[in-house]
């Protein structure tokens, strides 16, 4: 074998071990889609983005996404409005969607929900600008979270993100109401042991209904699940999160 050769490969194996091979197929293979999550560690927690892009190409007609993930802990969408890197990223023209989530508790104080609009339309007409779809993610209610107003929180939430989103243009993923129905039902353990953020199970409610809302594969039609949760523990819920398959293209338009 020559040299040049030789050290190609073994720059080519540097490069696969460095970055994992998921990393580099992602970057070598056209996707279908591409998605960018924008938010804190309700999105990071549990890594929804990559659970998604897994339910995606787990279904009969696999979907290939590439998904990059901009988010920090406790941190706002204001925040990423003056840091720059989600704007930059809307701005190259590169992401298909793009998905907003803002701090847990922003739509229980007056002051951060006009902020959150502010920084709501500055994110949305970068988006606009670039020809991304927006898909809000509104998510479960923030600790404390107790049986007696949990629902009146998760309607709040919903309800603050459709508004945001008549106003600016969008979808709205209802991982809240998710977790709500799911509580209703019985169905314990989507919250951590910290009682704030999601377990794994509550993570892969989230996938799912984010799944659903994107709109390219019912959660139904998946056979992916994260390692640790068994398929009698998802079954009923990629039957609930499939009834929001496309559920929400007509709205917001």
């Amino acid at each position: 074998m020559k040299l040049p050769r030789l050290i190609s490969l073994i720059f080519v194996g540097g490069v696969l071990l460095v970055l994992g091979w998921d990393m580099v197929r992602d970057e070598l293979m056209p996707a279908d889609r591409k998605i960018l999550f924008v938010g804190n560690s309700f999105l990071f927690v549990g890594d929804v983005p990559q659970q998604v892009k897994r339910l995606a190409a787990s279904g009969p007609e696999p979907v290939r996404y590439h998904t990059r993930m901009i988010a920090e802990p406790n941190h706002r969408l204001a925040w990423h409005v003056e840091d720059g890197k989600a704007l930059s990223e809307l701005r190259s023209g590169v992401w298909d969607t793009v998905v907003l989530q803002d701090y847990s508790r922003t739509v229980f104080s007056p002051d951060l929900k006009a902020e959150m609009e502010r920084s709501v339309e500055i994110l949305t007409q970068a988006a606009e600008a670039a020809g991304t779809e927006v898909v809000f993610y509104a998510h479960w209610p923030p600790a404390p979270i107790t049986r007696a107003d949990r629902a009146a929180k998760v309607a709040q939430i919903e309800r603050t993100y459709r508004h945001i989103a008549s106003r600016t243009g969008g979808r709205v993923a209802p991982v809240g109401r998710a977790f709500a129905e799911a509580w209703d039902r019985g169905i314990a353990g989507l919250i951590s042991v910290d009682g704030h953020h999601a377990s794994l199970l509550g993570s892969h409610v989230a996938a799912l209904v984010v799944l659903a809302t994107l709109g390219d594969v019912s959660p139904d039609e998946t056979n992916w699940r994260p390692e640790g949760l068994t398929e009698e523990m998802v079954a009923a819920l990629k039957r609930d999160s499939s009834r929001y398959f496309r559920a929400d293209f007509a709205q917001n338009r």
